[in-house]
């Protein structure tokens, strides 16, 4: 952490406590060296902790706009108890107590109904010119998250990770910081500043983290709670509830200029009011004809024109909603773009503020949208980027960017279909499509480049699939919209698994950071690399199941997958996205309607209004409770008379519930009002739907219709319908008996002596990289050998479904070890294990390459794409320059070392969003003393590609290289990073 700091500064820890004396609404701590502390108690679970040193003028009580205190904090401050030891300050509300220890002043909070601590610091809080570090004491199995949307990771243990705005999307870059981090010992931290700051959790040493903020105040929220939802919640009470979205943001939208003036047209040149309303109903019916209806419009995005939202008005009967960037009075959504350079927290956050103070006279939802934020970000707007498209590494760093919003309180996001940039891969086009069909916003960003983004863009063939996913998003939006109330409650609708598996320390791990939650019962596991087997399927590994009591179904073919496995060699056609339903489910389709899948005691509560005003805020919604018991082959499903009301609500409604079994039932007993009611039996769910109760078993139900051309399910279900008079006054129970669902999936598998243990396991001989190994064995020939599939059991995690005698585990982590066995399967009959074997993964390749380097070039670069981009370790920033090259002007970068090195090769990544500024041809001059150079070498000729271009050094000795580039692609020059490796 002191990396960062000038070695200049002076630095002074908090000197010890000497005083707490209760004052009339905080507790005063007077510190020896003249320190002035004040401890706030906010509710049985808040505190906030403001120090100020010596000198140091107070800032504000509450510095930043969106934060909101409940003025009932005075209750509990009244409640709380203050003690003294000799040792100790102690001062207790109901549950916790804030122990300050006088020599040194250390601060720790005690859960005294756990009898265990949530938070020690490891050493008195350090004051140095300008900035504030906590540190922390770490535990072993201690994690950590929140941060904002930390591009590539979401679970920070043992990373060090930056509080600023970059500006940037892509790995490594930091789009929408929060200054909130949490950890699963029960407590989360907000930093109560609009100054940047860098939390180190454990990069430096695993045994402490470091948060430290550039300001002179240490002035900090300590929120505790028992689970993650509960820690959001409190932050919630902090800074205020998730914008709730309206219905019609979760269908497809569409952001774009189809004005004529681009944003770098300066002219004066108005605009025509009626050519640009002729675009945007041109844009409208094209979507419509293609089956792809929008459900909202941004028209103006990046325009220098002004968009008046009232000139659409005779547009009204596409039934379209119109946001606009440049949001006037009659507006209630739009984007808001901040300019590039811009890194003000408080001005973002001041901005959307004011933006959504403007328009807060109206009935209706305000839905704003903005690229980069600050802690209180969730409270005024969505985050929505554009980004790279065409790269399956963006897939990956987009995943794992979700689930850190997710995990910092900001539940409304999306990232562009295809990117903003770049593109024009189907392949990857389609894939990324696909699992963004499971995420918050949807929306094309078009008109940024020369690549069309539409989900017409490619052939029928990719067209028909993405049409598919587009209606499954329109099945789904009522469940999802379920999910987004349940965000106003600290639940996201995007989790990680270790969010819903909280106890398994694998899902801890990265191994599992490239699939996630959909709420409690949807699996999503994107495919994110471009594998493929012979017949042209995509290969994924490592699809990690939870919980080896639970049954997961894949929805599109109705295979049901034992929990507690990680799967591997799956194949998936280019329609089929991994998906999988976790056994126990109820999921809404409507107020009334819902998909069950029993298992043990479930219960849901089924949420509606009216989708559009802010009415719910008044009471005015309803509620569904629908309760699930499947014991000793018994399934009772009771469901609730609905709770509440709201404009247009349907009292008539009937009550259709859709039970997933695996035979025909027997008997089923139905009561209205504790009344026995009678239910007609029919062949069809059409001849059901004519019926006043009833129900139908339906075998090789299709759950999704969307995809029927391209499966056939073998799902079997109950469909029931039962007719109410008024859903607010009547209740209903189901009763089936002898009832069994998933009773044919065998949960533990079976030892067999006759099995033989696989031979020679061992792991090949130079396969293991960084991130992977290779291991191989082999079988005495037996009759039933080509079905024998093996186990691999890594650090305690079995892998199964795998074919051959050879195997590559993907997705490790570098330096570290590994302990393996293996065992034959057959069907659910296994052998023995093996005797274990231990491998250890290499280092990361970036830990051999030079850190401390220096660069300089006699021409110059853009504002926003400046030449330390270079080398700045960071894949998501890109360097471009405003000059061109030729041979008579050539580019020369100048590369000092910090000192002289043995160096293996020099690595030159492109920019992949485009072809700008490909470097063809390049020279190089190496200097041992950084003043005399060599001569140039011969010129180096690059393809014109967004490969990375590697230049051998083997047993160079340099302080200093120069690069002299004499041609690139359109004259500039650009790249993303440039890298030198030292010699192992």
């Amino acid at each position: 952490m002191t990396s960062v700091l000038k070695d200049n500064q002076k630095q002074n820890y908090l000197s010890d406590l000497c005083q707490v004396i209760k004052k009339k609404d905080y507790y005063e701590l007077i510190f020896k060296n003249n320190e002035i502390g004040k401890l706030y108690i906010i509710n049985d679970e808040i505190f906030r902790l403001i120090i100020q040193p010596k000198g140091i003028e107070e800032l504000p009580l509450v510095p930043f706009s969106c934060t909101k205190i409940k003025q009932n904090q005075k209750d509990y401050f009244e409640l709380s108890k203050l003690l003294i030891t000799e040792e100790t300050f102690i001062i207790r509300n109901q549950r916790y107590s804030l122990r300050i220890q006088k020599k040194p002043a250390l601060i720790s909070i005690f859960d005294e109904r756990t009898n265990h601590y949530r938070m020690k610091q490891k050493q008195p809080l350090l004051f140095q010119d300008n900035c504030t570090t906590e540190t922390l004491t770490q535990n072993d199995n201690e994690f950590y998250f929140g941060c904002g949307m930390q591009n590539g990771h979401f679970s920070h243990k043992g990373n060090t990770v930056q509080i600023k705005n970059t500006n940037l999307t892509g790995l490594g870059a930091v789009a929408c910081p929060i200054n909130l981090f949490w950890s699963t010992a029960g407590f989360s931290e907000l930093r109560n500043t609009w100054s940047n700051g860098i939390y180190d959790f454990g990069q430096q040493s695993p045994s402490y983290s470091s948060i430290m903020h550039f300001c002179e105040i240490f002035d900090n929220f300590y929120i505790l709670g028992d689970n993650p939802a509960k820690l959001l919640a409190n932050y919630y009470q902090i800074s205020g509830q998730p914008l709730f979205l309206p219905k019609f943001a979760l269908n497809l939208g569409y952001i774009s200029d189809l004005s004529s003036k681009k944003a770098d047209d300066t002219s004066d040149i108005a605009i025509n009011k009626q050519n640009w309303l002729t675009a945007i109903e041109d844009k409208i019916k094209l979507f419509a004809k293609k089956e792809f209806p929008l459900s909202w419009i941004i028209p103006d995005f990046k325009s220098k024109a002004t968009f008046d939202i009232n000139s659409t008005k005779n547009l009204s009967d596409y039934n379209i909603n119109f946001g606009s960037e440049n949001l006037r009075d009659n507006g209630t959504f739009g984007i808001i773009q901040l300019p590039m350079n811009n890194t003000d927290n408080f001005a973002i956050i001041d901005n959307l503020r004011n933006m959504h103070n403007q328009l807060d006279h109206q009935n209706q939802r305000i839905w704003l949208m903005t690229n980069n934020g600050w802690a209180g970000i969730h409270t005024y707007s969505a985050t929505v980027n554009g980004g790279v498209g065409g790269e399956w590494e963006e897939l990956s760093a987009q995943i794992t960017s979700f689930l850190g919003l997710s995990l910092s309180g900001q539940p409304n996001f999306g990232n562009a279909l295809d990117g903003e940039y770049g593109g024009g891969n189907a392949q990857v086009n389609l894939r990324d499509l696909q699992w963004k069909i499971f995420t918050p916003l949807l929306f094309n960003m078009d008109g940024e480049g020369n690549i069309e983004k539409t989900p017409f863009a490619f052939n029928n063939k990719i067209t028909k699939i993405n049409k598919a996913y587009f209606n499954l998003r329109r099945r789904l939006t009522y469940y999802i919209y379920n999910l987004l109330k349940q965000a106003q409650d600290g639940f996201p609708m995007i989790r990680p698994l270790c969010f819903n598996f909280p106890r398994e320390t694998y899902n801890y791990t990265t191994r599992v950071n490239k699939e996630f939650m959909l709420g409690d019962s949807l699996l999503i596991a994107p495919i994110t690399n471009g594998r493929e087997n012979h017949e042209g399927l995509s290969i994924k590994d490592n699809i990690y199941l939870p919980n080896d009591r639970t049954v997961w179904i894949d929805p599109f073919t109705g295979k049901k997958f034992p929990g507690g496995f990680s799967y591997d060699q799956l194949t998936f056609s280019s329609w089929h996205l991994p998906v999988f339903i976790k056994q126990g489910s109820i999921i809404p389709n409507s107020l009334r309607d819902a998909n069950i899948f029993p298992c043990n005691q479930e219960t849901a509560i089924l949420y509606d209004d009216d989708g559009i005003s802010r009415q719910y805020q008044n009471e005015q919604f309803a509620t569904t409770k629908i309760d699930s018991s499947l014991q000793n082959k018994t399934l009772v499903i009771s469901i609730a008379a609905t709770q509440g009301d709201f404009d247009k609500l349907d009292l008539q409604q009937p009550t259709y519930l859709t039970i997933f079994t695996d035979n025909h039932p027997q008997n089923i007993i139905a009561t209205k009002n504790n009344e026995v009611i009678n239910l007609v039996e029919t062949n069809d769910i059409d001849t059901l739907d004519d019926q006043t109760s009833g129900f139908s078993y339906i075998a090789n139900f299709n759950l999704w219709p969307e995809f029927s051309e391209y499966t056939k399910s073998n799902h079997n279900i109950i469909r029931i319908k039962l007719v109410s008079q008024n859903i607010k006054q009547d209740h209903f129970k189901l009763t089936i008996n002898n009832f069994t669902y998933c009773n044919d999936v065998q949960m533990h598998a079976i030892t067999d002596s006759t099995l033989i243990i696989p031979k020679d396991f061992e792991i090949v001989p130079k396969s293991v990289t960084s991130k992977s190994m290779t291991v191989r064995w082999s079988n005495i020939p037996t009759p039933i050998n080509d079905h024998l599939t093996a186990d691999i059991e890594l650090n305690g995690i079995i892998h199964t479904n795998i074919s051959g005698n050879i195997f590559t585990l993907h997705e490790l982590q570098s330096n570290t070890k590994y302990h393996l066995r293996i065992r034959n399967r057959y069907l659910n009959k296994v052998s023995e294990w093996s005797e274990n074997i231990t491998g250890k993964t290499n280092p990361d390749p970036l830990e051999y390459a030079v850190k401390d380097i220096k660069i300089s070039a006699n021409l110059e670069s853009t504002l926003e794409m400046p030449l330390e981009s270079l080398i700045d370790f960071c894949p998501a920033s890109e360097w471009l320059t405003t000059d061109k090259v030729t041979a008579n002007n050539p580019l020369i970068l100048t590369i000092n070392f910090d000192q002289i090195y043995k160096l293996s090769r020099m690595v030159y990544i492109p920019r992949s969003r485009d072809h700008i500024g490909h470097v063809l041809k390049i020279r190089i001059a190496i200097s041992k003393d950084g003043l005399n150079y060599s001569e140039w070498s011969a010129p180096y000729d690059w393809n014109d590609d967004a490969k990375n271009k590697v230049i051998g050094l083997r047993d160079v000795v340099a302080k200093s290289i120069k690069l002299h580039i004499t041609d690139a692609v359109d004259g500039v020059v650009s790249g993303k990073e440039l890298l030198f490796f030292k010699a192992k």
